[in-house]
């Protein structure tokens, strides 16, 4: 049974302030503020193995840099006399920081729990907004976990906060003076975006809504009179990697970026379902488009509105008119999300997709396009399903996708008073067989070609059904130990039928149960832990 203690990190950094929020910062306010109290899975986290003989007070000391270091995690949040929201930088506090000394053969699962009780917490607007834990196996730490406010941090400032803190925990970063932090700190990117020029940049994207909130399609989720399950948002993940093979291929082939082909892809979805011509989403933004920009703390991500027009043409075509749509989303990402017109929040559906999965062996890719144009390909893609009872009111749908391992990962959240638990399936189901159809077909036309499973606004789940998510899932309700996940030494992980012999340069890795248990335990590692080799090349994970 693991120990745990409680160890105090007081920090001291150079400055404190406050002023009004980014407008990445408001962005996710008011996300935070359609959800609260219960946003916690808006939390951000990292787990991070440890090298060598890197001590307990190695990793308080590396923590203590690091909040001193990095003004976003000292940054808390409240409101002025007249109601403002306001950012507020603190100089100095401390950090409680959760030790838990298990076994080693405990030592990587203790992480995952660990890592999920920080995070099932939702944050206070007014408390430090970095929760750390270690786990300590036979007296040396073994990982660190970190979890991080949504408000303070987006995804790529978190890989550069994994980058600064495994520096910090190698032997030449330990007992150094605090760095100047690089890129512009949240109360200074406040103060550029009260600028004129910020101003100007912010007017412009705000008359891009508003054309695109005027050329709005008609719902793509209409309202039924379908009751919600329960619990009423449906929470369903796909591992692919037949994906991972498909994405990379076509995206060289047509000379474009492999999340321009996945939004393609959830377009023309989207539309056949809705049986509409134009495909209406929000976009997430990442909004760094300088080295500066890269290198800074804080959140920037916001969304932007994206029109893609499907009609007639080729596969290609909608990636083309996909790009072009894309581009100028991406130039009005950055605006007051405030000033955003009412209209515009009128879009039901927000996607979130940045991949760049490693490219496939040739043999690969030539299997996969065989079995597209022969019609034998057989999906072994697994999926796992949970689910919420609360989520931003007037969201239909929102879609996140990144690559690990060579599988694509694609988690849907849905109101199920409008898209059932199988829709959100056959939705999934219909993505991954498109891009082998277009993979296969250069001259696909993706609106007219039949897919085995296809999804509609109208699909029901009813309450004795269940998903039928993979070829070779057990029988609903068997709870036999079917499955065992398999890992190789740089940390991909599968799944492989209990009793089959597992293959050269993998290994066991412990967990067995059925696919449900163990798809749901791999995601969960993807994207709390990254093969360390990986961890160590420069550049954030996109």
């Amino acid at each position: 049974m693991a120990e745990s203690e409680v160890h105090k990190v007081d920090f001291k950094g150079v400055r404190s302030g406050a002023s009004a929020l980014t407008w990445g910062q408001r962005w996710i306010w008011e996300e935070v503020g359609a959800l609260a109290p219960h946003h916690a899975h808006l939390n951000l986290r990292m787990i991070l193995d440890t090298e060598g003989s890197v001590t307990l007070d190695h990793v308080l000391g590396a923590l203590k840099r690091l909040l001193e270091e990095q003004e976003a995690l000292r940054t808390t949040f409240g409101t002025s006399a007249d109601g403002v929201p306001q950012q507020r930088l603190v100089a100095e506090g401390r950090l409680a920081a959760e030790v838990r000394r298990v076994s080693p053969e405990a030592a990587r699962r203790s992480a995952y729990r660990l890592a999920s009780d920080l995070q099932a917490v939702p944050f206070e607007m007014g408390e430090l907004p970095v929760r750390a834990g270690v786990v300590v196996a036979d007296g040396r730490p073994r990982h660190v976990i970190l979890v991080v406010f949504h408000m303070v941090a987006d995804g790529w400032s978190l890989s550069a906060l994994r980058s600064t803190l495994l520096g910090l925990l190698r032997p030449a970063g330990y007992g150094a003076a605090p760095a100047a932090p690089a890129g512009r700190q949240p109360l200074d990117q406040a103060a550029w975006e009260a600028t004129p020029t910020a101003q100007a940049l912010s007017e412009r994207a705000l008359r891009f809504w508003q054309r695109q909130s005027e050329r709005r399609p008609a719902a793509l989720f209409p309202v039924t009179h379908r009751a919600p399950e329960s619990p009423r948002y449906t929470d369903v993940c796909m591992v692919s990697s037949a994906l991972g093979t498909a994405l990379p291929a076509l995206a060289e082939r047509l000379s474009v970026s492999q999340t321009t082909v996945y939004l393609a892809l959830i377009a023309v979805v989207m539309g056949r379902g809705a049986q509409a011509d134009v495909c209406g989403f929000t976009l997430a933004c990442r909004n760094r488009t300088t080295d500066q920009d890269e290198a800074a703390g804080g959140t920037f991500v916001q969304d932007a509105p994206v029109l893609v027009a499907l009609g007639a043409g080729s596969f290609q075509d909608v990636v083309r008119r996909t790009w072009n749509a894309v581009v100028f989303a991406y130039a009005s990402g950055a605006h007051d999300p405030a000033r955003v017109p009412a209209a515009g929040r009128d879009f039901a559906c927000t996607v979130n997709v940045e991949l760049a999965v490693d490219a496939a062996p040739a043999d690969a890719v030539e299997q996969l396009t065989q079995a597209g144009r022969d019609g034998t390909f057989v999906s072994t893609a697994g999926f796992y399903r949970g689910g919420r009872d609360h989520d931003r009111p007037g969201r239909k749908m929102y879609l996140a996708a990144n690559g690990s391992g060579g599988h694509v990962i694609t988690k849907i959240v849905a109101d199920t008073s409008a898209l059932g638990t199988q829709a959100v399936v056959d939705f999934l189901t219909d993505l991954e067989q498109l891009a082998v159809r277009a993979l296969a077909d250069e001259g696909l036309d993706p609106m007219t070609t039949p897919l085995p499973r296809q999804w509609t606004v109208d699909s029901r789940l009813s309450a004795h059904e269940e998903p039928s998510p993979h070829a070779e899932t057990p029988e609903d309700g068997d709870d036999e130990a079917v499955y065992q996940v398999i890992v190789d030494d740089q940390e991909q992980y599968f799944l492989l039928p209990k009793g089959r012999e597992v293959p050269d340069g993998w290994k066991a890795e412990g967990t067995t149960g059925g696919v449900e248990v163990c798809l749901a335990h791999v995601v969960d590692v993807v994207n709390g832990l990254r093969p360390l080799s990986r961890a160590r090349q420069a550049g954030p994970v996109r």
